[in-house]
C-alpha cells in the first residue's frame, strides 16, 4: 500500500504506517490505518495513533440495536486503500495550512441488516509544518507543528425508513499513545535562543521517549487578573490518578477545556501553563477573550484571532458545525491499561467509563500517575442525529467530521517564557483549582 511503511516528509514530520487486520489470537483488535513512532523535527510526539473502534446505534427508545466493529474488520469494506493525497488548502476549520496529508476511505453496508442504509468513512490525517503564524495560543509566543487524525462519516438512509430503524448515534473512540522525549537536564543541549535574530533556533531531539506527565485545564470566561486562578476556572496539574473527564456536552463546554501533556525532567519540576512550549497541547475550547483580545488580560494577548472561537463564536467549542450534537469524554491512563481494553470485554459495550472503571487491572481505582508514566489519552466522540426536526422524505444524510481542532505539538526552551511579555504567574508550580481532588475515576465527580 502507498501509504504505509516508513514515510517522512519535507514539513518534518516522520512516522510509520500499517493497514492492521484484526488477529484475535494475537490481540490485535484490527484498527484500520494506525500510525506509529510519528516525530517531527527527530522530537518524538506519539508512539501510536488509531481509531479504537466504532460503535453505532439505532433509534429505538427500548432495546436499542447496537453494532460494534474496528475500521480493520471484515465488516468494514475498504474502498480506497491507505494513500498520500493531495493537501488541502486549509484544516476543517479553515486556519492553519496542511503541508502533508494521508488518507483510507470505508464503507459499512447494510447496516443493522437494512438493505440500502450504509455508513461511509474517510480516514484522513493532517499535518502541518513548524512556526506561530497563525499562532497556535493567543499569546503568540509558542510556536509549534499541529497534528490532525480527523474521521469523517456519513450515514445514507434508504426511503421510506422508520425513524427507529435510522442510525440515530455514532460513537468512535480514538486513543493517542503520546510519547514525548524525556531529558537528562532541564535545558536539553542544542535548544539555543537566537536572540539576536529575535527567534527560536530549529533543534533536533538529543532525549528519548520516557515518562509523560499531562494536566487538564478550564478556562476562566472572564480571566480575573495576573493570577493562575485568574487564567483557570478549573485545574489539576499534574495528575494525580488516571482520569475520565467530559470535554463538550451536547455541542455545549464540558467540565473541561483542554489537556496538555509534557516530559518528565530530573528536577521535578514543571513547565509554565499557561506557555509550555516544550509539550503537546490539545485545545477544543479557549475562552472568550483568546478571540475577542477584550477583558482583563486583553493587553497580553497580542495574537488573538477566530481561531480560537467555536461554532458558536467565542468561547465554544471546536467541532463541526455539521455535528451540534456532540460529546466529548476523555480518559488519561497508564499505557499498560491498553492491552485488551476492548478485546477483553464482551461486545457490544455502549458505557464508555466502564472500559476504565471496571477494567480488572484497577481493582482499587485510578493508579497514580503524578510522577510520570506512559500514558495513553482517550478520546470519545459520541455525536446524535438531530430527531427534533420533522422527518423528511428522503431522510437527508447525517455526518460531518471529528477532531477537527487537531493538536498542536511544540518542541521550544521550556523557559523561552521568562524573555517574553508575560509576566510570571507561579505558572510552573503545581495547579489545583479549586483544590486537590479525591481519589476517583471522574473529575469532577
Amino acid at each position: 500500500m502507498a501509504g504505509t511503511g516508513k514515510l517522512k516528509h519535507a514539513s518534518g514530520w516522520e512516522l510509520e504506517a500499517e493497514f492492521e487486520k484484526p488477529d484475535p489470537r494475537a490481540g490485535i483488535p484490527g484498527g484500520g490505518y494506525v500510525l506509529r513512532s510519528i516525530k517531527h523535527d527527530g522530537f518524538h510526539f506519539a508512539r501510536e495513533v488509531r481509531v479504537e473502534r466504532i460503535i453505532l446505534r439505532d433509534g429505538a427508545a427500548m432495546l436499542p440495536k447496537e453494532v460494534t466493529f474496528t475500521l480493520g474488520s471484515p465488516d468494514v469494506k475498504l474502498v480506497r486503500e491507505p494513500r498520500e493525497e493531495a493537501v488541502p488548502a486549509t484544516d476543517p476549520r479553515g486556519f492553519y495550512a496542511p503541508k502533508w496529508a494521508l488518507r483510507a476511505d470505508y464503507v459499512v453496508e447494510d447496516v443493522f441488516g437494512i438493505k440500502g442504509m450504509s455508513i461511509r468513512f474517510w480516514q484522513r490525517y493532517f499535518f502541518t509544518s513548524y512556526g506561530a503564524t497563525p499562532s497556535h495560543e493567543p499569546s503568540g509566543n509558542v510556536p509549534a507543528a499541529r497534528f490532525y487524525p480527523i474521521l469523517d462519516f456519513e450515514v445514507v438512509f434508504p426511503d421510506l425508513i422508520d425513524e427507529i430503524y435510522k442510525v440515530a448515534e455514532v460513537r468512535v473512540d480514538f486513543r493517542i499513545e503520546s510519547g514525548l522525549d524525556s531529558f537528562t537536564q532541564n535545558k536539553p543541549s542544542g535548544l539555543a535562543m537566537a536572540m539576536a535574530e529575535g527567534r527560536f533556533v530549529t533543534h533536533k531531539s538529543t532525549g528519548t521517549v520516557g515518562d509523560n506527565q499531562a494536566g487538564l485545564f478550564r478556562d476562566s470566561d472572564s480571566p480575573g487578573g495576573l493570577s493562575v486562578s485568574g487564567i483557570f476556572a478549573r485545574a489539576e496539574k499534574p495528575l494525580l490518578w488516571e482520569v475520565i473527564a467530559q470535554g463538550i456536552r451536547d455541542g455545549k463546554p464540558g467540565d473541561w477545556d483542554n489537556i496538555h501533556q509534557w516530559p518528565v525532567f530530573a528536577d521535578g519540576s514543571l513547565p509554565p501553563t499557561p506557555g509550555m512550549a516544550l509539550g503537546l497541547h490539545n485545545h477544543w475550547r479557549w475562552f472568550p477573550q483568546a478571540t475577542t483580545g477584550k477583558g482583563a488580560v486583553g493587553f497580553l494577548l497580542r495574537a488573538t484571532g477566530p481561531q480560537y472561537g467555536g461554532t458558536a463564536g467565542p468561547g465554544s467549542v471546536m467541532i463541526d458545525p455539521r455535528l451540534p450534537n456532540l460529546d466529548l469524554r476523555i480518559a488519561i491512563a497508564k499505557r499498560d491499561l491498553v492491552p485488551g481494553v476492548v478485546a477483553g470485554y464482551p461486545n457490544p459495550i455502549h458505557a464508555f467509563d466502564d472500559l476504565f472503571v471496571k477494567h480488572p487491572s484497577r481493582p482499587n481505582g485510578p493508579e497514580p500517575i503524578d510522577k510520570g508514566t506512559d500514558l495513553s489519552t482517550w478520546f470519545s466522540f459520541l455525536v446524535h442525529r438531530d430527531r427534533s426536526a420533522k422527518p423528511e422524505w428522503p431522510a437527508p444524510p447525517f455526518g460531518g467530521a471529528l477532531f477537527v481542532n487537531g493538536l498542536f505539538f511544540a518542541h521550544e526552551l521550556r523557559d523561552f517564557i521568562s524573555f517574553k511579555p508575560i509576566p510570571p504567574f507561579g505558572e510552573r508550580h503545581p495547579q489545583y483549582i479549586p483544590s486537590k481532588p479525591r481519589k476517583g475515576w471522574v473529575r469532577p465527580p
